[in-house]
């Protein structure tokens, strides 16, 4: 199999051939549709079926050393696995001496008080953080994933508990009002050690499907591990639901505190074009449904990559260190609207690095799509009713979605 067939497995979308090549007008439809849900980000779908194949190119060339292989952080199937992506979270540690230096307490600049802009002086400053989870079992136990009875949900090891309670120095300084927290287990469990430290209650805690893992079969469990069939809602809260599982999996005081949002999980399996717009869309819903408090999400490694590429969509991101984070910012005018976000993160700061090689091609790729987009409303207000493409007014509409 090529390195372009086996990334094509991991990025294609439902329908697209075995050369990653989908219709355009499909593709268009979905990304233009209002009732799609990668109408959060209209053109993330667009730009990236455009970039694929330079991402690949550059992934490639780019990738940081790693004593691990493709092979090993895969699940156990027939088929050849796919190739390396920077994308899919994977234990690459960047080696020791990135770890050393992503453990020292490094201060995140933050000006003192929010800046204005046209609108006039701003009046508050929202903190966004995402963080990954700590060192997982499976990643240092080779043989772990063949034996466990949950294979896809691993605990942290001993260093992972360990990273969890460090990098609570490193939070402190964003004021944490708010935690949310995916549905896994070394999630929950490395927000219970760095809140031990960050002092948020667990009746400010909420735990949501919608900053899960991504939820690709590939990517969830290791070598020698298999996934059970069907739908992850079927095996994953063992017959019963999230608040009934999360009784038998936290500590009493804890469960019967924490809050709970998304509760099931909705696609399943998921491409890395779902799971984007999943992140980019739970990440604005929670900012927004917290009232402008300084939030932290405890989830993994291709949410924080995401965390990253919603705000810069031409960036490449390498593999997250463990409990490796971002920051971004937003401020409130006066008249109670809030501006839009800045990534407040440099690359390399706190456990995430990436490139931007792309923006120029990413750039270029854009303009075009401006182009497109006038040519066919023009096409479209004018060509007559029988004519091939047209589409009825309102928009194209997405396969599937209801009127």
């Amino acid at each position: 199999m090529s390195q372009v067939t086996g990334r094509a497995q991991l990025l294609r979308a439902p329908g697209v051939s075995r050369t990653g090549q989908a219709p355009f007008r499909r593709v268009c439809a979905s990304a233009r549709s209002p009732h799609s849900v990668s109408h959060v980000n209209r053109r993330a779908a667009l730009i990236a079926a455009g970039l694929i194949s330079t991402v690949q190119a550059l992934a490639a060339e780019e990738k940081p050393t790693s004593e691990k292989s493709a092979t090993e952080t895969l699940p156990h199937t027939d088929q050849e696995p796919p190739q390396y992506l920077p994308m899919m979270e994977e234990i690459d540690q960047l080696g020791a001496q990135a770890q050393v230096k992503h453990d020292v307490n490094t201060k995140v600049e933050d000006p003192e008080s929010p800046k204005g802009d046209a609108k006039g002086p701003a009046i508050k400053r929202q903190h966004f953080v995402v963080m990954r989870h700590g060192e997982r079992i499976d990643e240092m136990d080779k043989s772990w994933s063949a034996q466990a009875s949950r294979p896809y949900d691993p605990y942290l090891t001993p260093k992972g508990e360990e990273q969890a309670k460090a990098v609570a120095e490193q939070l402190k300084q964003f004021d944490i009002k708010r935690v949310y927290i995916s549905p896994f287990y070394r999630c929950l469990q490395t927000t219970m050690f760095a809140m031990e430290g960050v002092k948020v209650p667990p009746d400010s805690w909420t735990i949501s499907c919608a900053v899960s893992e991504f939820l690709n079969p590939w990517i969830m469990v290791k070598k020698g591990g298999k996934l059970p069939p069907g739908h992850i809602n079927d095996w994953f809260w063992e017959d019963k639901d999230m608040k009934d599982y999360m009784a038998t999996r936290l500590p009493k005081d804890i469960a019967s505190r924490v809050k709970y949002g998304q509760q099931t999980f909705l696609r399943f399996p998921e491409n890395l074009l779902n799971s984007r717009a999943r992140y980019a869309k739970a990440f604005q819903d929670i900012a927004d449904e917290v009232d402008g408090e300084n939030v932290l999400i405890v989830t993994h490694g291709d949410a924080v990559n995401s965390s990253v590429t919603r705000l810069m969509p031409w960036t490449i991101v390498y593999p997250v260190l463990h409990t490796g984070f971002t920051v971004a910012y937003r401020d409130q005018h006066q008249d109670g609207t809030w501006g839009g976000w800045v990534l407040q993160s440099s690359s390399g700061e706190s456990g995430v690095w990436w490139t931007g090689k792309l923006k120029p091609a990413y750039q270029v790729f854009e303009g075009a799509l401006n182009v497109y987009d006038g040519a066919y409303g023009v096409y479209n207000r004018w060509a007559p009713s029988w004519a091939p493409f047209r589409q009825p007014v309102g928009g194209p509409k997405a396969e599937g979605s209801k009127a």
